[in-house]
């Protein structure tokens, strides 16, 4: 007995209509790169105190 066909998925393409608006603080997104991470932004010691 043949395998039942697999339903068709819904398109997961979302209108840019439906997307949630962009808070104005909030800053654009990079397109392509990843966002800045702990690991790109460099942290510099605070110095010594003797």
């Amino acid at each position: 007995m043949p395998a039942p066909a697999p339903q068709p998925l819904p398109p997961m393409d979302i209108p840019p209509l439906e997307q949630p608006p962009r808070p104005a603080w909030a800053p654009e997104p990079p397109q392509g790169d990843p966002p800045p991470g702990p690991a790109e932004s460099p942290v510099q010691d605070p110095p010594p105190h003797f």
